[in-house]
């Protein structure tokens, strides 16, 4: 699920436990090796991807997001 408004991520792992991501202007979200922006993930629902990602107390600093093809 994406909340472009509120600059959050949030994916499910395998054991369908979620976890949520700040994304930030420096996050780099990529596909096929093209760029994306957070609202573009909205109509990528359901697909598998990979969060790099720094831990802060005020929640998870995606640093980059990549989709799976």
């Amino acid at each position: 699920m994406v909340k472009p408004g509120k600059n959050r991520v949030f994916v499910n792992d395998p054991g369908g436990f979620t976890f949520d991501f700040v994304v930030t202007p420096a996050t780099r979200i990529t596909a096929g090796g093209q760029r994306l922006k957070i609202a573009d993930l909205a109509s990528k629902a359901n697909q598998q991807v990979t969060v790099r990602y720094i831990p802060e107390r005020k929640g998870d600093i995606a640093s980059s997001i990549q989709l799976r093809q």
